[in-house]
């Protein structure tokens, strides 16, 4: 599993996602930044496995309570960079 520290809790990212659950996620995560918050943070939570921040990842109040620039940002960069990743290696 990729495991990334922010703010010095882990996060810890999924990677495999089965086609018959998650068919829908590169659309979902091309219109994200369109999303008001609420949605966004629901596509970005089917990235995440688990993590040490408080509540769920699942739970849209664990995500209100995220630094929005100490943790917030470099969750959202890091998935902006995984999937980018998984369009490049898909290229080849």
């Amino acid at each position: 599993m990729a495991e990334i520290v922010i703010n010095g809790k882990v996060v810890v990212f999924r990677e495999s996602f089965p086609a018959g659950e998650f068919h829908d996620l590169p659309r979902q995560w091309a219109e994200a930044d369109d999303l008001p918050f609420a949605e966004r943070i629901v596509v970005f939570a089917r990235f995440i496995e688990s993590w040490e921040f408080e509540g769920e990842p699942s739970e849209s109040k664990s995500w209100e309570a995220l630094d929005a620039f100490r943790e917030m940002a470099p969750i959202q960069r890091h998935i902006n960079q995984f999937v980018i990743g998984l369009f490049a290696d898909a290229k080849n």
